[in-house]
């Protein structure tokens, strides 16, 4: 709408039955707006506000980190699975590769999956949400040893995206 017009929009319902009482959550914009996928863990605190909101962290200005000059990083799928700071290697990577023939058939790596591995710095919060259950899924079924710290990564995720409610996810 122009600065000479409303920016209203009129809906005319014909027939329309009302109901007794409106549910707040309908007027709540967190609510309307969030993802029906909530499920992420608060691992690392530094990995998911980086991962949840990069505009927050300045950039370093003197230059690349000591002893990497690449810019596109790759992490294999295996160190990422059996990594207890997964948080923190998803924050970093922009692909993950699957160096595991089990991994590559395992019934949970969809071509979904495949094609979200590609390029991780273009996902959305559904994406990541995706790729961590994924994660959680084959480490359970692949890697055994690791299962402990696995059966508690669903309330940590879904910490961590609780504590800012607004829906968005970015990368770094």
């Amino acid at each position: 709408a122009s600065r000479n017009e409303s920016a209203e929009i009129f809906v005319i319902c014909q027939n329309y039955l009302a109901p007794d009482k409106i549910d707040p959550k309908f007027l709540d914009y967190k609510h309307v707006f969030t993802d029906v996928d909530n499920d992420i863990t608060e691992a690392q605190n530094k990995a998911k506000e980086r991962l949840k909101h990069p505009e927050k962290f300045t950039r370093s200005r003197e230059g690349y980190p000591e002893g990497d000059y690449t810019l596109y990083h790759k992490l294999d799928a295996t160190k990422f699975i059996q990594s207890e700071n997964f948080l923190d290697l998803l924050a970093n990577a922009n692909e993950i590769v699957i160096d595991d023939e089990r991994i590559l058939e395992h019934p949970k790596t969809t071509s979904e999956i495949k094609e979200c591995i590609k390029d991780i710095k273009v996902l959305g919060r559904r994406e990541i949400t995706l790729i961590l259950a994924w994660r959680r899924h084959l480490a359970a079924s692949l890697f055994k040893k690791i299962l402990p710290s696995i059966e508690k990564q669903p309330n940590e995720i879904h910490k961590a995206f609780d504590a800012n409610n607004d829906g968005i996810v970015g990368m770094c």
